[in-house]
């Protein structure tokens, strides 16, 4: 299952080195977030709980991260 995430990963990163529209690297993005949450579900992880606790634990620290590429 990790294979087929890191290769939607890789299909984005190539379709983004390619200068692809936004929209087609997004949707090789979508795909892999398809497939991590297939993964998450086959593990009896509840996705939606441990992202509200993810997102928390991020807000709380300080912004030390640069931005993505805009439209």
């Amino acid at each position: 299952m990790l294979a087929l995430i890191h290769t939607e990963i890789s299909e984005a990163t190539d379709a983004y080195k390619k200068g692809e529209p936004l929209e087609a690297v997004g949707e090789e993005l979508i795909d892999a977030v398809i497939r991590i949450f297939h993964m998450l579900s086959a593990m009896g992880v509840d996705a939606e709980e441990l992202f509200r606790a993810k997102m928390a634990k991020n807000w709380a620290r300080p912004y030390r991260y640069n931005t993505v590429r805009a439209k």
